[in-house]
């Protein structure tokens, strides 16, 4: 598990990157890039494309396995 998932010790633990502030850290950026999918205590991470946009998404660990987990993915980051 990662524990310095973001740059800024300040950012809070509900964190979701269209708010602004806090940007992930380069290390697990690039182990999400490597891995394409990286689970944390709290949420699985993923690499996605939407449109024409691939984005960093983030699901809560407790909705995966659930009808929820279909839309309940949060964009994180957008990549490019």
């Amino acid at each position: 598990m990662i524990n310095d998932l973001y740059t800024d010790n300040s950012c809070p633990t509900g964190y979701t990157g269209r708010k602004g502030g806090c940007m992930i850290n380069p290390n697990f950026r690039k182990r999400l890039l490597d891995e394409r999918c990286v689970e944390t205590r709290k949420y699985r991470y993923i690499i996605a494309q939407e449109c024409e946009h691939v984005v960093i998404e983030r699901l809560p660990v407790e909705l995966i396995g659930t009808t929820k987990a279909i839309d309940s993915w949060e964009i994180v980051e957008v990549l490019y």
